[in-house]
């Protein structure tokens, strides 16, 4: 191989002495190599070669394509040399996302005790960011050809790691729903990061691995983009939050009231029902309401709800967060004790309650 070899607009690519190459965060040697970029009088600059192989060639279309492309989370490409089967220029990075994972740091991607595991919030971080790269390339009517574990690099900014997608074979194509493809590929992704750290999900988690590679006709009524809708999941949420969207929900900020119960009645998540119960009052094994709610529609005035109105079980729960104090004491009892001992009653009564409700609203977004 030459040692320096002239690319376009006068600018030399000399090749770094091999000793020098980058490793992986697991010790591995890096599949880039570096080179110092001379352009005339200015001082070189280290930069990386991204080098194509005869199954995986990069070619002058992509790049292309690619050049210019400014986006969060997609890492830029600089110069395309055709060398062998194809060489991409590009910025410096410190590893991938593979060798982040098989390397110490992967440990602080899962969390919990026992058997399962939840994501933690900075793998949650990273999926979201890997969403967020290909939704704004397809927003860009940019599509890659071929996507997969092997695709995303890591850049630690300030010691923090940012989440950088070098692609190396896309194409144009109009937008559309379904041209939008990568959900299959991201759920791979999940699928290999857990077998790298022998990792089984938990239910919570479980949800939002599903929530990113489901059919988007599931979710046809969110207006959010998946990476919005992600951020907000529910598998993570403080007590706070989840008072706050119980409040939410029936307050008709964000939906017109009609709209509000139309949703909660029969929710259009069929998926969701195959997952689990659709919302409803929770019931002993005999198909009544628990007793602790009975009790509640039997003190009268506002406290009447309909128990075979799905609606009105979720606005019970509201009323009843809302003047807890205004209820006997036995009731505040049956009840958790608390506002906050009731919304952990209505985990205890149906654990997806929060996933449910979000994955019929989303994130609210008032009128």
């Amino acid at each position: 191989m030459d040692n320096a070899a002239k690319v376009p607009y006068q600018a030399v690519l000399t090749e770094i002495d091999s000793t020098e190459w980058p490793t992986d965060f697991d010790g591995s040697k890096l599949d880039l190599r570096p080179f110092q970029y001379h352009m005339g009088k200015l001082d070189p600059v280290t930069v990386m070669v991204k080098r194509g192989t005869k199954d995986n060639q990069i070619s002058s279309s992509t790049y292309e394509i690619l050049r210019g492309v400014k986006l969060p989370n997609v890492h830029p490409v600089e110069i395309f040399y055709d060398k062998g089967y194809g060489w991409l220029v590009i910025p410096c990075i410190d590893g991938t996302l593979m060798g982040w994972m098989q390397s110490e740091h992967g440990k602080s991607m899962f969390q919990g005790e026992g058997d399962e595991k939840q994501m933690s919030q900075q793998f949650r971080d990273m999926l979201i960011d890997i969403c967020n790269g290909l939704d704004k390339l397809s927003q860009k009517r940019i599509f890659p050809r071929k996507f997969g574990i092997g695709d995303i690099y890591i850049k630690l900014v300030s010691g923090i790691p940012k989440i950088r997608l070098l692609l190396t074979d896309v194409q144009k194509k109009e937008f559309s729903p379904s041209n939008v493809d990568f959900r299959g590929k991201l759920d791979d992704i999940i699928t290999k990061c857990c077998e790298i750290r022998s990792i089984q999900l938990n239910h919570l988690s479980r949800q939002f691995k599903w929530c990113i590679s489901a059919d988007p006709k599931n979710f046809s009524w969110i207006t959010q983009s998946l990476p919005d809708f992600l951020k907000s999941y529910p598998n993570a949420w403080t007590t706070r939050e989840k008072e706050c969207y119980l409040m939410n929900i029936v307050s008709g900020g964000h939906l017109p009231w009609h709209g509000v119960k139309s949703r909660i009645r029969g929710s259009p998540n069929d998926d969701l029902k195959e997952k689990g119960s659709p919302i409803d009052w929770p019931r002993n094994i005999h198909g009544s309401v628990i007793p602790e709610l009975l009790k509640i529609i039997q003190l009268g005035g506002k406290w009447v709800k309909n128990p075979d109105d799905r609606f009105d079980y979720i606005h019970q729960c509201r009323n009843c967060y809302k003047h807890f104090s205004e209820l006997p004491a036995e009731n505040q009892s049956d009840l958790g004790g608390s506002p906050q001992g009731l919304i952990a009653k209505m985990e205890e009564w149906d654990p997806n309650i929060w996933i449910k409700l979000y994955h019929i609203f989303g994130a609210l977004v008032r009128m």
